[in-house]
């Protein structure tokens, strides 16, 4: 898998993406982001803070921040995405 580095922006759901088969809101950057990311040769496997941690559990976020050092050192690739470009 790759962990994903994102510009949170506005935290606003304003798209969906499938999870698992079921819609799951995403917010602007995050799907820009997932836009420019996206491989035409296969799918591609990130682990995304906004994704992978219930953001309403405050007991779970405290949990995996503690361990986020592990998990984005076991990643294959980390990537960072600091917005879409400007002039």
């Amino acid at each position: 898998y790759e962990t994903l580095s994102y510009t949170w922006g506005n935290p606003a759901p304003t798209h969906q993406i499938l999870l698992c088969g079921h819609p799951f809101p995403i917010s602007q950057n995050l799907y820009t982001a997932l836009l420019h990311l996206a491989s035409s040769s296969g799918p591609r496997i990130f682990w995304i803070d906004a994704v992978c941690i219930n953001q309403l559990d405050l007991a779970e976020k405290a949990k995996q921040v503690e361990i986020m050092f592990d998990i984005y050192r076991a990643s294959s690739r980390v990537v960072v995405w600091l917005g879409e470009a400007t002039e």
